[in-house]
């Protein structure tokens, strides 16, 4: 793929989620500020404040999870514990083998080659075919951010769909609440009589409203900033948009913490899933844990860092160098078991 294809892409689907987010919040604007009347009051000004914080928010974690590097390894980085003759004999055998189908030689579990990139691969280390470099930690590439998730824009990524699951679950609530309103002030309106206005000469030329009862006199008017077929559309289309994008992106949110909290990639979990195997087939698949695992507190501080500021801000720096990987005190032991 070329550069310029590459670049129109990523316009194109940066236009396409700004538009949409775009169309969200006019729609919010158009069906449950105005309608609601939230400007004269003070909780509808107090959460017209808090919506927009959360939109910002929102936009801001999803251009730095498109704008920060996944993060790259060193072409200067190798394996401990070999020599470069010995290394560089490796890559020989490694690259006779691709060149020859009969050769089976198998390097040490722990130097992993990228044949592509001409590089040792660090622990966690995997190529990524559409950015057509290796990621350090590499989750997975998101089309929606045209990049690849990974090791240095994994917290603003988590922060986009966590604003993205908090935004469209207060829209639809909010959407359902006006949605019901409007539908009651309607029926209300049309079931109540419109009051009967009777001149009358005898009291100065007053008018005197006549009506069953008094709350029939009580019409609600429903002020929209659209006209009313264009209101039935704008909710037709916030239903059919918003919740399957709010289901999608949840969902995605869902499986992302999950692997937050083990210190987890969605790569590895089919390592993980095959060393548990094993675990299980040795008698101790109830023991086993993940190498990297060092507890939920831990593995999100890792991540989002140790404050409540830097956990909500898409910005910083997570722990450690991308290389170098603490593993949790079991692992030793585990790896004689998993053998």
């Amino acid at each position: 793929m070329s550069i310029q294809c590459t670049i129109s892409s990523l316009i194109i689907i940066i236009n396409i989620v700004y538009l949409f987010i775009l169309f969200a919040l006019t729609s919010h604007w158009i069906l449950v500020f105005h309608p609601l009347r939230f400007l004269t009051s003070i909780f509808g000004q107090i959460y017209i404040v808090f919506y927009h914080v959360l939109f910002f928010m929102l936009i801001y974690s999803y251009w730095q999870s498109i704008v920060t590097p996944p993060g790259y390894p060193s072409k200067n980085w190798y394996p401990e514990g070999k020599s470069k003759e010995e290394l560089d004999e490796i890559v020989d055998n490694i690259m006779e083998q691709r060149k020859n189908s009969n050769n089976h030689f198998k390097p040490p579990s722990h130097i992993r080659y990228c044949v592509t990139c001409n590089i040792f691969k660090p622990p966690r280390t995997h190529h990524c075919r559409h950015c057509k470099k290796c990621i350090l930690k590499q989750d997975h590439h998101c089309p929606w951010i045209a990049n690849c998730v990974g090791y240095q824009n994994q917290k603003p990524f988590l922060l986009f769909l966590f604003y993205t699951t908090v935004v469209g679950t207060i829209s639809t609530v909010f959407l359902v609440f006006s949605a019901f309103y409007v539908l009651n002030v309607s029926i209300q309106n049309a079931e109540d009589p419109t009051p009967v206005t009777i001149n009358n000469n005898n009291n100065n030329n007053k008018d005197i409203i006549l009506s069953t009862s008094e709350e029939q006199q009580q019409h609600q008017d429903l002020e929209f900033l659209v006209s009313g077929p264009m209101v039935t559309v704008l909710y037709i289309l916030n239903f059919s948009t918003i919740i399957p994008v709010l289901l999608g992106v949840s969902g995605l949110f869902y499986f992302q913490s999950g692997f937050i909290f083990s210190n987890l990639t969605s790569v590895e979990r089919y390592e993980r899933k095959s060393e548990y195997k094993i675990a299980k087939r040795n008698g101790v698949g109830e023991e086993y844990r993940w190498r990297y695992d060092r507890g939920p507190r831990n593995n999100f501080k890792d991540v989002f860092g140790d404050t409540f500021r830097q956990w909500i801000c898409p910005v910083g720096s997570p722990r450690g160098d991308g290389i170098n990987w603490k593993l949790n005190n079991q692992q030793q032991q585990q790896s004689e078991q998993l053998v």
